[in-house]
């Protein structure tokens, strides 16, 4: 075989392995741990869809609050909170967003909490992210929503978010890959155990309810 013609089978070679390797969403490489981040209606490993809200199980949270206290608890609140779901190496994450409030001013979009359109739209915490299984989803349709002032919130904030899709993939992996290091004291500190609610997660019982505290009274006694 000639040099041109071995030339030419090298280089369809290489076209073809690299054709194998693209995935249809990005990758990133942090400190040389690969994690793999992709949408949740991945389709056929040829399309990333659009992000959707979705609310989450109260008892599924309630079981995940009981095995890490950082789990954000939406107990007797208005509305139970509305988030995105993720999937970080094959591990689907239900992502909260949170309305604006006067307290976001204080609030760095650095690190695990990410502003949306400058805290105009409210907050996505990556730091409360949690470990998620279908049967817990609640798929939420924003044109049920009967509060308009609210509604167009959402919407903007939908809209936001599949505009800044890689931003937010990107962001979810590197707040799982520093929790998951141990080395950042300050994502230590504020972000829940992913590992650990990734573990309790598929032990995950319908039936479970949290057991009381055993209580000893004296009873009354005419």
């Amino acid at each position: 075989m000639k040099n041109k013609e071995i030339k030419k089978a090298v280089s369809s070679d290489r076209k073809q392995r690299i054709k194998k390797a693209v995935t249809p969403y990005r990758e990133w490489e942090i400190k040389k741990v690969f994690c793999e981040v992709q949408s949740l209606a991945f389709f056929k490993g040829r399309n990333m869809s659009k992000f959707r809200f979705f609310h989450i199980n109260e008892h599924y949270v309630s079981y995940l609050h009981s095995v890490d206290n950082k789990v954000q608890f939406n107990k007797g609140q208005k509305r139970p909170y509305l988030g995105v779901v993720l999937s970080i190496n094959t591990v689907d994450y239900f992502v909260p967003l949170e309305s604006p409030k006067p307290n976001h001013a204080n609030i760095k979009s650095g690190g695990p909490v990410m502003k949306l359109d400058g805290g105009k739209l409210g907050i996505m915490g990556f730091n409360n992210m949690i470990p998620v299984i279908p049967s817990c989803l609640i798929p939420f349709d924003i044109q049920q929503e009967s509060d308009e002032k609210y509604k167009n919130l959402l919407l903007n904030q939908l809209e936001f978010c599949n505009k800044n899709r890689e931003t937010i993939l990107h962001r979810a992996e590197t707040t799982y890959q520093k929790v998951k290091s141990g080395k950042v004291p300050h994502y230590k500190k504020v972000c829940c155990n992913f590992e650990k609610l990734e573990r309790k997660c598929q032990k995950y019982d319908p039936d479970y309810f949290k057991k009381k505290k055993a209580k000893a009274t004296i009873p009354d006694k005419e």
